[in-house]
This record gives structure tokens, sequence and C-alpha cells, in this order.
């Protein structure tokens, strides 16, 4: 049996989307990245957007749920899948999606004053202040790292 994980590195295009499933809430994030890819005939650099659609289960969704928005620069890591589904017109497209196991926030908050600190969630790392990340993951054994300051991260 093989496996492949990934890490993207990006901007979420839209709001995280909370949603039941089941018992459980899940989050669902959207982030574009972007690649330079030549330049064209006029010499202007060609820059491609992909389009992620991402996938966050449990404790590790509701903290994306609640500080992060449209705009925020996040690392998310874990296995990526294609999805195929039928757009409004009848055409069917596929969109590349990831089941997280990871999401680090990475930059500020662009002023969202329920963000607090956001120093490091899994332990192995950390930035007090406003310096701008912090890292969630199902698999932290169910504590979050607040770095003494008794904030969620």
């Amino acid at each position: 049996m093989s496996s492949a994980s990934v890490s993207i590195t990006g901007y979420l295009a839209v709001d995280p989307q909370v949603n039941q499933a089941g018992r459980a809430n899940v989050t669902k994030l959207r982030i574009a990245t972007n690649k330079r890819r030549g330049k064209d005939r006029d010499g202007v650099a060609q820059e491609v957007t992909t389009w992620w659609g991402i996938t966050v289960w449990g404790v590790t969704g509701e903290h994306c749920a609640r500080y992060l928005s449209k705009g925020r620069l996040v690392t998310v890591y874990g296995d990526p899948y294609t999805r195929t589904y039928t757009d409004r017109d009848g055409n069917e497209r596929t969109s590349l999606e990831v089941d997280a196991s990871r999401v680090d926030f990475l930059g500020r908050n662009d002023g969202n004053a329920d963000t607090g600190n956001q120093g490091g969630g899994s332990g192995n790392r950390s930035q007090g202040g406003d310096g701008g990340w912090g890292s969630f993951s199902d698999d932290d054994g169910g504590g979050v790292d607040d770095g003494g300051d008794n904030l969620p991260f």
C-alpha cells in the first residue's frame, strides 16, 4: 500500500464554512496557490492559480472556523485526493482536495480582535504576541500548547 502527503501554502479565498457530518463538525476551506509559468510573448510573467478544497475535521476545524478569515495565509498538511462533480451547466469537473491533518496559521489576521495570541498549538513550535502563526493538528493528544497564556493557541 502506498500513500501521498502534501503541504500547501496559500491564501484563503473565502471564510471557513462549518457543516455537520453526523455527530462531528467538518470545516471546509478554499485555498488559492499561485505559480509563475514563464513569460508570454510580450515578456509579461504568467501566473497560474490553483484552487484547493480543504476538509478539516474535529477541534482543528473548529479552530480554523474561529480564527481564520478570507485572505489569511495558511499551510495545510494532509492527504490529497480528487473529487469529480457535475457543474451547473452539466459539465463534469475535477476538483483538487486535501483531507487536512494539520493547519498552520501564517501571517497576521488583519485586525480580527478575537485572535489573541497566535502561538503554536502543536507543541513543537510557538510564537507569542501578534507574531503571526499557530499550528493545529488532531494528533496533538487532545491538548493545545497555549504558550502559558491560557489562550486556545
